[in-house]
């Protein structure tokens, strides 16, 4: 004959004023203490971060510099205005000296004759204005180089904010996920607490053994140790998250849920996407560019380099009738040997340029392999979370009928018991499964570059 339990009127404490209940009652209002501010969103993290992440900054720097660099090899095409002024001093004036003919005169005259052509100090000055004309392609060579450093530099910047922007949604993510896990810990010390009341009170009616306290007791000891844990979880993944974002560690977190919706196209129209669109393969193609204009640039010095040359003269010489001049030149410089240091230095730097184009062809394939990684883990999180939702609702429906079978002394305890970590269990993997989905999300986006 079955008998059915029911719990009388006891003089058993309630779980609110047990120890177990004070540490869930700690652990709750600390939770919900964690919605009492203002919630933060995503793009927020990603405002904030991307303003004070040290290598977005650096990269933004770098691509600054590549703008100045650019300026610099254009400029080259300019005048150039040059100043000069020297103080010399000679051991001894200089003269030009000059033999007199011998003449029948009266008067004998000197056989040679000395004439001071400046002092023994002086200074001059000179303005110098230089136009080239033609340099064999150099300059030209060398602002193609410089713009496809820029390109370089540009993206670069682009994949570090990419590269930036996943890691503060990873690290986002994570809180979300620690706050959810550890509410899933307290729901579960609750329910423990609440069956450990029945328990007891059924045990104080004489309705059940020994063994059932103590199995209950256990059980909610270990509900307190994963309460615990997934607390201290959530304080590292907010210490994480604040780092992230350059703050306090200790600076309290509310975060507003995501609810990313998962990517439905196509396969091999992501990975095609993912080659138009990734900055990795546009930097390396720049990179390449850069140094075959750099290696023309070398080669073009060889070459015959003429320059219109305009220059203005003071010479400090009183013998001379005016002191100041005015020159108009045409110069040609020509190193017609070197003994092949250019074109050594061309021959590396065009090395280079295949060495880059073929990292960028390796680049290339492991691009693929991360859209296929990144589609596949979002395929799957999708997977899990729809299996997750089943097994939750059956999981309830299984803890209700082991309560009531446990009620009415058609199952042990145990069953209840493992009805209860079931559906703690459940509720975990749903919640692992929607972060697993939303960061799989997220990653194919920047898998296929457009995060």
């Amino acid at each position: 004959m079955c008998h059915t339990r029911r719990v009388k009127h006891s003089t058993l404490p309630h779980p609110a004023g047990t120890p177990s209940f004070r540490v869930l009652l700690v652990g709750a209002l600390w939770l919900a203490s964690l919605s009492a501010g203002a919630v933060e969103t995503l793009e927020n993290a990603w405002e904030i971060g991307l303003r004070h992440d040290r290598p977005v900054q650096m990269a933004t720097q770098q691509h600054a510099a590549s703008q100045e660099f650019e300026a610099a090899a254009e400029s080259a095409r300019w005048p150039g205005l040059q100043i000069s002024a020297s103080y010399t001093r000679l051991s001894e004036a200089p003269e030009a000296s000059a033999s007199l003919p011998q003449l029948p005169l009266p008067l004998p005259l000197p056989s040679s004759l000395s004439l001071p052509l400046s002092k023994d100090r002086f200074q001059n000055r000179h303005a110098t204005l230089t136009l080239p004309l033609y340099t064999s392609g150099r300059i030209s060579h060398a602002i193609e180089a410089a713009r496809a450093s820029v390109e370089v530099a540009a993206a670069d910047l682009r994949r570090t904010r990419q590269d930036s922007k996943l890691a503060i949604a990873k690290a986002y993510l994570n809180v979300l996920r620690a706050q959810q896990l550890a509410l899933v810990a307290n729901q579960h010390l609750s329910s423990l607490l609440t069956h450990q009341h029945d328990v007891q009170a059924f045990f104080a009616q004489g309705l059940v053994a020994k063994a059932d306290t103590l199995a209950v007791t256990v059980a909610v000891a270990d509900a307190q140790q994963r309460q615990i844990q997934a607390s201290n979880a959530v304080d590292l993944a907010s210490a994480a998250y604040n780092r992230q974002l350059q703050r306090p560690l200790a600076t309290p977190v509310t975060l507003a849920e995501t609810q990313f919706q998962p990517e439905h196209t196509e396969l091999a129209q992501l990975q095609h996407l993912a080659q138009q669109q990734r900055a990795e393969l546009d930097q390396l193609k720049s990179g390449s560019t850069a140094m075959t204009a750099q290696a023309r640039a070398v080669r073009s010095a060889d070459g015959p380099q003429l320059a219109l040359i305009g220059g203005y003269h003071h010479l400090d010489n009183p013998y001379l009738k005016q002191d100041t001049f005015r020159s108009l030149s045409l110069g040609l410089s020509w190193d017609i040997f070197d003994g092949g240091v250019n074109r050594h230095q061309a021959a590396a730097l065009q090395a280079r340029a295949s060495a880059l184009q073929l990292q960028r062809d390796e680049v290339q394939s492991f691009i693929e392999l991360q859209v296929r990684e990144a589609w596949q883990r979002q395929q799957e999180a999708l997977q899990r979370k729809q299996v997750a939702q089943a097994t939750l609702a059956y999981a309830e429906e299984n803890l209700k009928v082991a309560k009531d079978r446990y009620a009415n002394s058609l199952a042990p305890q145990s069953e209840v018991l493992d009805a209860e970590t079931r559906r703690a269990g459940a509720l975990g993997n749903l919640h692992n499964a929607h972060y697993d989905e939303q960061q799989a999300i997220l990653q194919l986006r920047h898998a296929v570059g457009n995060l």
